[in-house]
């Protein structure tokens, strides 16, 4: 179940929402003055993630490694 992040149209409270299923996302309200007009935004991750402006890290680019060999002989 994905929490998704939300923006409350009135009074501009963020706050964030489990969603079971796409259905849901029609009876959120805000918890802070209980309107229904919300809008659901980006996450402050994933738009951190997003605007690095480089490429992606992958598995083992910081040089550190699980150690090799083990010691087995």
């Amino acid at each position: 179940m994905p929490m998704y992040e939300f923006k409350c149209t009135k009074c501009s409270d963020v706050f964030e929402e489990l969603i079971r299923n796409s259905k849901d996302n029609k009876d959120v309200q805000c918890p802070r003055c209980g309107s229904p007009d919300v809008e659901r935004v980006l996450s402050s991750f994933a738009v951190s993630m997003g605007s690095s402006g480089g490429s992606r890290p992958t598995l083992g680019s910081s040089g550190g490694s699980c150690g090799g060999g083990g010691g087995f002989s």
